[in-house]
């Protein structure tokens, strides 16, 4: 597998420019960018979760499991920054967004999600699986599994939700609302400490609050870092952050500083560095539908013996399944959307 994802890597290097470093990117929290580097991230997903199916024992593969676990969530914190960043941006540049949100984004997610969930139900009807209707049920929120990844749905829901209700209740204070939104994830992180114990279910919930700090605070951090010696303080200093932290990982607080100082550099990076890469821009378009979509492919051709033939195939025709499922995934909910008036 290791050869594979070296390959991923070389492909993923492409359209990546080092000109003009001596300035600060402002183009690097744009859409199409935060987009490409989701792309990545999502693909580095479709690695980490495959190995929960396979475990290969070709050379060097050693140092493909030793990466993806020192890596661990550390894979979802762009999703939960750039989330919270582009909300942030939406809730001040969009009088309405906020009037808008539960149908636009609460509303979404759950269609998505649902229509995700009936996909995996005909698949256990088709292998043999069975859950009960409790499960079943619970799944519709993300706090079951009925095959899929369910913890990173359940937790966008709670920030989402969590964002309506602190930016209704402070209407013209953006402000005290990112204030109240930060405490409401505090509050969740202690309840699925306590209700749910994995602590992947929290330790990286508080990039999507990050992400909405930068946000707020963007003009002036961008004109700080404008500076080549602030930069390189910063980024020295958050570097040491992360190195010690991670060094010193034991326990909930602490991976919450390692994740959040870790997509800091991402970001710090991205500033200096413009990405243009297809490949990452289409996987990172479909990140909600490849992320909710990829384990269907794999425990579909494991159930027919693909990963009992070669594994190398069971993981090209799964990533390749997939992507193809999920374009056609994302027009059917789009149909849907129109349908029910959502766009």
């Amino acid at each position: 597998m290791l050869y594979i994802f070296i390959i991923f890597l070389i492909l993923s290097l492409i359209g990546i420019s080092f000109k003009n470093v001596k300035n600060v990117d402002k183009s690097a929290l744009s859409h199409e960018r935060t987009i490409m580097i989701n792309g990545f991230f999502v693909g580095l997903i479709l690695f980490s979760h495959f190995n929960s199916y396979v475990t290969t024992n070709m050379k060097f593969d050693n140092i493909y499991y030793y990466i993806f676990d020192k890596i661990g969530q550390l894979m979802v914190t762009t999703f939960l920054f750039y989330s919270g960043y582009g909300i942030y941006e939406s809730i001040k540049s969009k009088k309405k967004y906020i009037d808008n949100f539960f149908k636009n984004r609460i509303l979404k997610l759950f269609i998505s999600f649902f229509l995700a969930l009936i996909l995996y139900m005909l698949l256990n009807l088709m292998i043999g699986n069975s859950y009960s209707i409790k499960t079943i049920l619970l799944s519709l929120l993300g706090w079951e599994s009925i095959g899929n990844s369910n913890w990173f749905i359940f937790a966008t829901f709670c920030m989402y939700f969590s964002t309506l209700i602190s930016f209704k209740i402070f209407k013209k204070d953006n402000k005290s609302a990112l204030l109240l939104n930060t405490i409401f994830s505090f509050v969740y992180i202690i309840l699925t400490m306590k209700l749910r114990g994995f602590d992947w279910w929290y330790n990286t919930i508080l990039c999507y609050n990050l992400g909405m700090f930068i946000s707020c605070y963007k003009d002036t951090i961008l004109s700080f870092l404008e500076n080549n010696r602030h930069y390189v303080l910063i980024f020295l200093l958050i570097i040491i952050i992360f190195l010690l932290s991670y060094k010193n990982n034991y326990g909930y607080f602490v991976y919450e500083i390692i994740s959040m100082s870790f997509v800091l550099i991402i970001f710090l990076i991205t500033l200096k560095v413009k990405i243009g890469n297809r490949i990452l821009f289409h996987l990172g378009k479909n990140t909600f539908n490849i992320y909710i979509l990829q384990r269907l492919s794999y425990i579909f051709y494991e159930y027919i013996g693909l990963k009992n033939y070669n594994f190398y195939l069971y993981f090209i025709v799964s990533v390749i399944a997939t992507l193809l499922l999920s374009i056609i995934f994302d027009k059917l909910i789009h149909k849907i959307y129109k349908l029910l008036m959502l766009v």
